[in-house]
């Protein structure tokens, strides 16, 4: 069904899809759910093999967010160039002072990774990382320059 939608002619239908996954992402990583839910990676997982690019390419960013420290004196110009691009964000804005915890980071990292091994049988997906990989490299070199924060 979300595949469907997701695939929608209609914009905002598919921009009600996207905001709704955003939401279920944001509710997992932050440990919201039970884990008698269905909401896991292998749900993301699937999500990202099955449907277009363009429900990949919105979760992209607040992904990449996840995987962040998120502390005041970690940021840099890339840190506000992803903030810049998810304006739409409010509610995540409010917490920029705490620091994501490792678990977080950890599922963020795994899900990321199978964003990234869809876009092996998704042309467009590929195509929307590779436009990205100034952003993802940011974020890479961040999180290096901020290793020992996993401690």
């Amino acid at each position: 069904m979300t595949k469907h939608f997701s695939e929608s002619k209609d914009p905002q239908l598919v921009k009600f899809v996207a905001f709704t996954y955003k939401e279920l992402l944001k509710k997992f990583l932050g440990g919201r759910g039970a884990s008698s839910h269905s909401l896991n990676q292998q749900f993301f997982s699937r999500i990202f093999e099955e449907c277009n690019s363009s429900l990949g390419k919105s979760l992209m960013k607040p992904l990449l967010r996840y995987l962040l420290p998120n502390t005041k004196t970690e940021r840099t110009q890339s840190m506000d160039k992803l903030e810049d691009s998810e304006k739409d964000n409010e509610a995540d804005k409010s917490s920029k002072e705490n620091a994501r915890s490792n678990h977080q980071r950890l599922l963020a990292i795994e899900i990321f990774n199978s964003l990234v091994k869809a876009s092996q049988k998704n042309q467009a997906l590929l195509h929307t990382l590779a436009h990205h990989l100034d952003l993802i490299t940011s974020v890479l070199l961040i999180l290096l320059r901020s290793s020992d924060s996993w401690q």
